[in-house]
Order: C-alpha cells, then structure tokens, then sequence
C-alpha cells in the first residue's frame, strides 16, 4: 500500500532541493570565476565533472519535487485548508491561556511590551511545520502546543538588533545581553523569583504544576586553559501554571522549549566578536511529586 502524500513531507523535501540546488550552482558559479590555473586542475583532476554531475542531479530532484506537488494539487490544497482550520484554535487558545496568566501577571523590572508573536497565518504554519513532536501529534494538538509556547516564550520582533537588551541576574554578576530580532525569549514579566512564592500562587489556584524557567550566560573558555566556560549571570523564574498549560508544556518537551545561541557584541570595533552563550531551559514542576520526594 503506497504511503499517504503529505504537503508536509513535499514543502520540506521541496525546501531541501531548492537549498542544495542553490549551493552546487554555486560552487559551479565558483568554479567558473576562478582563476585558468585552478580550472585547469579542476578539469584535470575531474572536479569539474563532479561539480556538474551535482548540479544536474539537484536540479532534477528539484524539478521531481515541484512535479510530485503538481500531481497531487488537490491533497495540498485539502491540507492547507486543515492549517487554516487550526489557526483558529490557535489563537483562541493563545487568548484563554493569555487570560488565565494575566491573573497572575506582575509588572517586573524587565518586563517589556511583548509583541503577539506569531501573528498571521502564514508565519503560523511555518512555527507549526518546525514543531519537533510525536508523529501521530494531530494539527489540532499542535495548535494547542504553540499557542502554549507562545505565551511562555513569545518571539522578539522588534527593529534592528530586536531594539532592546536584557539584564540577566541581580547585584554584581548582572549581565546585560542583546536579543536577536525574531528570537523567541522567556517571559519574565510572570511568575515569581522564588519557588515558595510561586507554591503559594498554585495552591490558592487549584493548581499542582510550577514552569521553572532557568536563562543563564555562560563566558567562553579562556585561551590556552582546561577549564570550562562558566557561568557569569543567573536568572531563575517560577510559574504557577494549570493542568491543561502543564500537559501541553510537556508534549512540548525540551526539543521546543530549551535553546541555546551564542553572545556577540551588537555595535562598535568588537562588532560581531564572540562573548559568550545565552542559555533557556524549561521544566515542569509536579507539587505532588515534589511532595512526595521529600
């Protein structure tokens, strides 16, 4: 029985032919622009032959892909209308968990006006086609799951070089650090900076399950030195969260929530130059089970 198309599958495949396709006309375009010694070797040393074999087969695989979509228009376009469907729930979604944290909601020093993060339909579909989950996650789950994530972690679309800096840490070992444009980034402005307060928010809730979120700066490893990069700046945030935000949280799991990217000096002379690493992890705390460990 032949496998079920999916426009999934063909939009990735599709993306992978264009990208390689684009890097072998390259190297061919570079070949070609250096200078006659090295195509000269290039021809004897059978590169040449390599580089346009490479070339032609990529341009065939690319070309399969577009006539394999062709074929099955009708499926795509069936598809496309489930991600249409799922947007709704998305958002809706997004706007109930948005009201069941602003209950919560504290004004911090960090906090900043968070934009909607992924705000029309297409940039939906690309956040839900990246989403690293079980195989038989449906649409409408996934929905749910990024709607989830959005709120925890929404992503930076402000100007320029994300047009803001975050201070990470308190008293001495404060770090400021810039964050890319686009770059999804832990919600602060939430939540407590100690887990006993956070407790406290939970049990009045109802609730059984705190979002421990861990941002950390790290230095890079000295020169000509064994020892590790270490780190330089800590920020720890807890967050009372519902049963329906912790189950989505977890099919979340770490492949979607954590991250990690490097520190570079945003303007002047060292623009560019390697500082440091950012890190996020996410974790789900039961209370139950927290209890009963003790």
């Amino acid at each position: 029985m032949p496998e079920k198309f999916s426009s999934e599958q063909s939009y990735e495949g599709h993306k992978d032919a264009a990208r390689q396709l684009g890097w072998d006309r390259e190297k061919k375009e570079a070949l070609n622009e250096s200078n006659p010694v090295n195509r000269l070797i290039a021809a004897i040393s059978g590169k040449r032959r390599g580089v346009e074999a490479a070339v032609k087969q990529s341009e065939k695989t690319y070309e399969e892909n577009l006539q394999l979509a062709q074929e099955h228009i009708d499926e795509m376009h069936e598809e496309a209308n489930e991600y249409v469907r799922t947007y709704e729930i998305y958002q809706k979604e997004r706007e109930r968990l948005a009201q069941e944290f602003g209950s919560q909601y504290t004004k911090r020093v960090e906090s900043v006006p968070w934009p909607g993060s992924s705000a029309d339909i297409s940039s939906y579909i690309d956040e839900l086609q990246g989403l690293k989950l079980e195989d038989n996650t449906s649409l409408d789950d996934k929905a749910r799951i990024l709607a989830a994530i959005d709120i925890v972690k929404p992503r930076m679309k402000k100007e320029g070089y994300a047009g803001m800096t975050f201070v990470i840490g308190e008293g001495y070992d404060r770090s400021e650090v810039g964050i890319h444009n686009g770059t999804r980034f832990p919600r602060w402005e939430i939540g407590k900076d100690d887990m006993e307060s956070a407790t406290e928010i939970a049990k009045d809730k109802k609730w059984k399950h705190i979002l421990e979120v861990s941002t950390f700066v790290t230095l890079p490893r000295k020169k000509d030195s064994s020892e590790p990069p270490y780190v330089t700046a800590k920020k720890d945030v807890f967050i009372p969260i519902s049963e329906d935000m912790s189950k989505l949280l977890e099919q979340a799991g770490a492949d979607n929530l954590d991250s990690g990217s490097s520190l570079r000096v945003a303007w002047g002379r060292d623009e560019g130059r390697h500082t440091g690493g950012l890190n996020e992890n996410f974790r789900v705390i039961n209370l139950e089970g927290a209890e009963t460990s003790k």
